[in-house]
């Protein structure tokens, strides 16, 4: 799972391989500021105005939307910082360690970590008061996002490895086993299965009832709910 793209206001954040994330207007695609990590960006959100940043240093970063200046800087694990996603003023942070991280975003204090049984190399997703993430343990998760204790798991035929996505009741998870799963978002059970000619390994997106899928196999894929 690489760094994702995202909007902060009118500028659009991303990570690249010279270890630096940037910000580009994203009316013109003129460049804002850069602002170099010590490690690539494997995962970014924002939150109000400041953009949330994992990387494969082993930790995770706090930049200001406005001009890339550092907040703070927060230690994980080792292994690298994987995938990130923010809810309720909250930064929850994957780790090849094998455990997930709740970081208060405005000033990266950890608040709990949590066993994922395996690396955890997948984006990540919260929805409903839950936290959705796959584990190199062969398996998806979900734990509670106040305290990081286990609401279910489900296993899978390999790691899992896509962006996670959530809606309507659905997660959404793909792996190096070649498959997309759906399971139900309350309780794990699966729903249905979907056989890719290659790993998926991007970020899973949802609209309209479909879930779109990218694969190594060089295809992209529309599956309806």
């Amino acid at each position: 799972m690489q760094s994702s793209i995202v909007l902060a206001g009118a500028s659009v954040c991303l990570g690249s391989g010279d270890e630096t994330v940037y910000a580009l207007r994203a009316r013109d695609g003129a460049r804002l500021w850069g602002t170099a990590l010590g490690g690539g960006a494997t995962g970014i959100a924002v939150a109000g105005g400041t953009v949330i940043v994992s990387a494969d240093d082993n930790a995770v970063h706090a930049l200001r939307a406005s001009d890339g200046h550092r907040i703070w800087d927060s230690p994980t694990g080792a292994g690298g910082a994987t995938g990130v996603a923010v809810s309720a003023g909250v930064a929850y942070v994957g780790s090849g360690d094998g455990r997930l991280y709740a970081l208060r975003a405005r000033d990266g204090r950890k608040l709990w970590d949590a066993s994922a049984g395996g690396a955890v190399e997948s984006g990540i997703a919260v929805a409903g008061g839950l936290v959705y993430l796959g584990s190199n343990a062969n398996a998806v998760l979900a734990l509670r996002g106040t305290d990081g204790t286990r609401a279910w798991q489900a296993a899978t035929d390999g790691p899992v490895t896509s962006g996670l996505a959530v809606s309507h009741g659905i997660v959404y998870a793909g792996g190096n086993d070649y498959t997309v799963r759906a399971l139900r978002a309350s309780d794990g059970i699966p729903i249905w299965r979907f056989t890719a000619g290659g790993p998926v390994e991007s970020q899973i997106a949802v609209a309209d009832g479909t879930a779109y899928v990218v694969s190594n196999d060089f295809r992209v894929y529309a599956l309806k709910q």
